[in-house]
C-alpha cells in the first residue's frame, strides 16, 4: 500500500506549512499573522496536532511541540486520507475522519519522534501506520434501537440476520451490565409518547471502523423497516403500525378548533388509535417470509450488513427499499411520489441512457414489465406507471402546485406499484445473481429479456 505522487505532494506542503506557521508565530507580528491566517469562524480550532496523549504513559520522551496546519494543509490531510481509502478499497469499513484522526498521530511520531524519512518510503510507511492502527480499532458490533411495533406480542421475531426482540427480553439482557441512571434514562425515553416503544430492533454489524458501524447500522435499520412495510402495503396494512427511534415519531392523535362567523367554537380531534389488523401482520408475514421471498429478502440483508467493495445488482434493491420507507413516512402526498418514482428510477434506470424522450418510455416499460411477471391483469401497470412519472415529473420540474392543487394524488395506488416492482425485481435480480455487477449492458439485457416475456405472453 504505497504513497502515491500526490500524497508526496501533499506531505510536503503539509510540512512546509507547519514550518511557516511556526516561524511567524514566533515573530513579533504573531497577534496580526493569527488573525489573518485563521480568519474564519472557529479560528484554529482543530489546526494543530499535538503529542498523542497514548505515549506519555509508555514512558517515551515527547517533545513539547505542535505541528501547526493552516486551512490548506488541513484539507490536505483529508484528500491524502480519502485517496489512500479509495485506493485500497476501503470506503465501506474506515471513514476519512477516523482515519485523518489517526494519520495525525502517525505525522507526529514520523517528524518529532522517529525523526522519518519524507518521499515514497517515508510517507508510505506513515500510511501503514495509520491503518494498521485504524484496522485495530476496528470490530463487530450489534445495535439495538428501539422501536414502535403495534400487533407484535412475541418475544422474538426474525428478519433474516437482524431480529425484532421485545423490551422485556432487552432488559433481561443487560441486566446489571448498565448503571440504573442509563436503564432508567432509556425507559423514560421509551415511554414519553402516547404508545410505548416495547421492543428492539437488533442490528449485527460486521467488522469494521466506530462510523462506519453507525452509519451501516442506522442504515440497515431503515432498510429492515422498509422490508416489513412492503409486506404491510402488499397486506393493505397503514405503515404506521411501524415507527423507527431514529425516524420521526407518527402523530397517531391530532386536534385543531374551527369557528364559523361569529358562532361557537368546534373542536376537532383525529385519531388512528391503534393500526386495524396490526396484530395480523406479524404471523401473515412470518408466514410469508417462511418462503422463497424470505430466502432472497435474507440474502439481500447480508449484502446490506457487509456491503461489497464493489457496486453490484443487489445495490439498486436496497437504495430502493429505503427509499421505499422514506416515502412511507413523508406526510405529504408529492414527496411521497417523488421519493417512490426514485425507487423506481434507481431498479430501471441506466446512467448510461441520456435522459430524452425516450427516458418515460423506457421507465413505463420496463416498471410495468417487472410488475406483470408475478402480478399480471391486475391493473394496467402501463398506465399508472405513465400516470405516476408524469404527476412525479410535474411535481419536480414547477409544473404543479402545492396549495393550488385541487385534484387529489393518489399516492397508495402508486406505493402498491412500487411495493409490486421491488418484490418482482427481489426475484429477478436474485435469479442473475445479487452480486453481479452493476452494470448497464447487463441490467439492460434483464428488462430487455422481461418486456420480450410480457409481450409473448
Amino acid at each position: 500500500m504505497s504513497a502515491s505522487l500526490d500524497d508526496v505532494r501533499d506531505f510536503d506542503f503539509i510540512i512546509s506549512e507547519a514550518y511557516r506557521i511556526d516561524v511567524e508565530l514566533g515573530s513579533p507580528n504573531f497577534r496580526e499573522f493569527y488573525n489573518q491566517e485563521y480568519n474564519r469562524n472557529f479560528g484554529s480550532l482543530g489546526m494543530t496536532i499535538n503529542a498523542p496523549t497514548e505515549l506519555i504513559p509508555k514512558n517515551i520522551r515527547v517533545p513539547k511541540r505542535q505541528i501547526h496546519l493552516s486551512y490548506a494543509s488541513n484539507e490536505k490531510l483529508h484528500l491524502i486520507s480519502e485517496r489512500f481509502i479509495k485506493s485500497n478499497r476501503l470506503e465501506m469499513l474506515i471513514t476519512v475522519d477516523e482515519f485523518v484522526e489517526n494519520l495525525k498521530k502517525f505525522l507526529y511520531i514520523h517528524v518529532f519522534i522517529d525523526n522519518g524519512e519524507d518521499g515514497i518510503k517515508g510517507y508510505t510507511q506513515l500510511l501503514n501506520k495509520a491503518l494498521k492502527i485504524t484496522k485495530r480499532e476496528m470490530a463487530q458490533e450489534d445495535f439495538f434501537f428501539p422501536i414502535l411495533a403495534h400487533g407484535l406480542d412475541k418475544e422474538k421475531i426474525s428478519i433474516g440476520r437482524a431480529e425484532i426482540i421485545s423490551a422485556q427480553h432487552m432488559y433481561s439482557m443487560i441486566n446489571d451490565t448498565l448503571t440504573e441512571e442509563q436503564i432508567s434514562l432509556s425507559k423514560r425515553f421509551c415511554s414519553a409518547h402516547k404508545y410505548h416503544y416495547e421492543h428492539f430492533l437488533r442490528i449485527p454489524v460486521s467488522k469494521r471502523s466506530k462510523k462506519s458501524r453507525e452509519r451501516i447500522a442506522k442504515n440497515i435499520a431503515g432498510f429492515a423497516v422498509g422490508i416489513l412495510q412492503l409486506f404491510s402495503e402488499h397486506y393493505h396494512i397503514s405503515p404506521y403500525f411501524l415507527s423507527l427511534s431514529t425516524s420521526p415519531y407518527p402523530n397517531y392523535e391530532g386536534f385543531y378548533f374551527t369557528r364559523i362567523s361569529n358562532n361557537d367554537f368546534n373542536y376537532n380531534h383525529s385519531s388512528k388509535g391503534r393500526i386495524t389488523w396490526s396484530d395480523k401482520f406479524w404471523d401473515k408475514f412470518e408466514s410469508d417470509y417462511n418462503s422463497d421471498l424470505g430466502t432472497v429478502l435474507s440474502r439481500l440483508i447480508d449484502l446490506a450488513i457487509e456491503p461489497n467493495e464493489r457496486t453490484i445488482i443487489a445495490d439498486r434493491l436496497i437504495d430502493a427499499i429505503y427509499l421505499f420507507s422514506s416515502a412511507q413516512q413523508d406526510k405529504d402526498d408529492s414527496s411521497r411520489i417523488v421519493k417512490l418514482a426514485t425507487a423506481l428510477e434507481r431498479l430501471v434506470s441506466l446512467p448510461s441512457e441520456k435522459k430524452d424522450e425516450s427516458t418515460t418510455k423506457n421507465f413505463v416499460s420496463r416498471v410495468s414489465s417487472l410488475v406483470s411477471i408475478y402480478y399480471p391483469d391486475e391493473k394496467d401497470w402501463a398506465k399508472v406507471s405513465k400516470e405516476m412519472y408524469e404527476i412525479r415529473s410535474n411535481i419536480t420540474h414547477g409544473a404543479w402546485s402545492l396549495y393550488r392543487g385541487v385534484e387529489p394524488l393518489y399516492s397508495s395506488r402508486y406505493s402498491e406499484l412500487t411495493s409490486r416492482a421491488i418484490f418482482s425485481a427481489c426475484i429477478g435480480f436474485y435469479k442473475r445473481s445479487f452480486t453481479s455487477d452493476n452494470n448497464d449492458q447487463l441490467v439492460k439485457e434483464f428488462f430487455d429479456f422481461l418486456e420480450n416475456a410480457i409481450k409473448d405472453k
